[in-house]
């Protein structure tokens, strides 16, 4: 064999290995875990304790209940050979039960007196004992360091819940964008016993395992062995269209409340009023990630009341309708841009289009701030220019006499009559200013690093 070929089999060998490599790590974050041992123990001891606890709390008559732990590998390892009494020595700081209960204090989705599930509470309510929270008490090693990544292990008497008709959550669905949220420095592990009557399990399962959740059930009903769950996930599913925001805007282009809006502008305009819209609702937001059963529901409540607030006459001689028809119109448009995506877009300051989806390791009330520090190469939306058109997202469902211009430029109104300050003035023109900054940067780097490529040729031949 020549020296050439030998060299070729080893590239294709370390070609070959890279490729496993890369491709055990992969599965492994898709909720495939090679765990140091049996889970079935620590999850029949946290369904024995929850029960214990439950009933001396004389909740006897309520079947779920949550309970929740973190570990680290090696006490994970250890746990198959835990009795009780170790797993009370996590009491405190690192287990603790959750149950349904009913809400006093309702976010938008809620009503009062409604249950709140355990999943909801831990997920977005919990404060002392958040996921930060326990990993702070996990024990440290000499060598200061934890050995592995943690573990989050859950048990809940009955799957999560999916699909349930009247609840405006799905508790499975949180749980696998939780566990997607955290994918990079835990595993989740969720054990269960039972499916309650009005949950699709099927759904729940799916909502998990695409999250990356490993799932085990005790089929003893005795919370003595727990089994892995294997998930068979559904890829015909519902096709998704593209982000929220760009159907919205493909809807409003082609809806009467834009007939007041030059056609040339018009994509322009919807983008400018997509952002006015939704920024308040962002920044105020405690959700992450793709959009849920739950935060569509959100979505949808906070931006009602942000058209009622804004949307209060409408002039436009091309649409008669009052302003409860056009918010209803826009509403129309919001809920069919809901029915067809879950993915959420970034907010844009420039851009023409919302093109860019927010990943599932982003919290949106860090959206904003995140987009300022993008780069579009694309056109900018250039609000407004008054000696031409109305480039101002009072177009939709506003006349032209009731803009004002000054300065070469338009003061943007709102519905309710009160001017816009710097800083919404600033955010509805897009950051021109500094997008043109660094335009003007990049080119002349483009440029420096064109030269330095043709004296590198002259020079070197290359």
């Amino acid at each position: 064999m020549t020296m050439k070929q030998s060299l070729g089999q080893v590239a294709f060998l370390l070609s070959y290995l890279m490729v496993y490599v890369i491709s055990l790590d992969d599965a492994q974050r898709e909720g495939f875990v090679e765990y140091p041992t049996s889970v079935s123990n620590i999850l029949s001891l946290m369904a024995n304790y929850g029960l214990q606890k439950k009933n001396a709390m004389n909740r006897e008559k309520a079947n779920q209940y949550l309970v929740a732990t973190m570990l680290t590998a090696d006490e994970l390892d250890e746990a198959r050979h835990w009795k009780m009494d170790k797993l009370l020595l996590l009491e405190n700081g690192r287990l603790k039960l959750y149950l349904n209960e009913k809400v006093t204090d309702p976010i938008k989705t809620e009503k009062k007196g409604e249950q709140r599930h355990g999943e909801i509470s831990f997920i977005y309510f919990e404060v002392t004992d958040s996921v930060d929270e326990l990993k702070k008490r996990l024990p440290i090693k000499s060598n200061k360091r934890i050995p592995g990544d943690p573990y989050l292990i859950l048990y809940s008497y009955y799957i999560p819940c999916a699909c349930i008709p009247t609840c405006n959550f799905n508790c499975a669905e949180e749980l696998g964008k939780f566990a997607r949220l955290h994918s990079k420095d835990m595993f989740t592990i969720v054990g269960y016993s039972a499916v309650y009557k009005r949950t699709d399990n099927k759904n729940a399962e799916v909502f998990m395992k695409e999250g990356g959740i490993s799932m085990f059930q005790d089929l003893t009903e005795k919370n003595e062995r727990f089994d892995a769950v294997n998930v068979i996930t559904n890829t015909n599913g519902k096709p998704m269209n593209g982000t929220f925001q760009e159907l919205l805007q493909q809807c409003l282009i082609g809806d009467p409340v834009s007939s007041c809006i030059p056609v040339e502008t018009r994509e322009r305009i919807v983008t400018a009023f997509i952002n006015y819209i939704m920024l308040p609702w962002f920044n105020a937001s405690m959700y992450f990630g793709k959009l849920s059963r739950m935060s569509k529901k959100d979505l949808l409540k906070s931006l009602e009341t942000k058209l009622t607030h804004s949307i209060r006459k409408v002039s436009c001689d091309k649409m008669r309708r009052t302003p409860k028809k056009c918010r209803f119109l826009i509403k129309d448009c919001v809920e069919s841009a809901l029915d067809q995506t879950h993915s959420l877009a970034y907010p844009t300051f420039g851009a023409i289009r919302h093109d860019k989806p927010i990943e599932d390791t982003v919290y949106w009330r860090n959206a904003e701030a995140l987009s300022r520090g993008f780069y579009f190469v694309n056109d900018f939306v250039e609000v407004p220019d008054c000696d031409n058109k109305l480039h101002s997202i009072t177009s939709l469902c506003i006349s032209e006499a009731e803009t004002n211009c000054e300065n070469g430029y338009n003061t943007l109104p709102d519905r309710t009559g009160r001017e816009f300050n710097n800083e919404e003035q600033n955010r509805l023109r897009g950051a021109s200013g500094g997008a043109s900054r660094l335009s003007g940067l990049v080119r002349n780097i483009q440029s420096g690093m064109r030269r330095i490529r043709i004296c590198l040729r002259r020079c070197f031949c290359l």
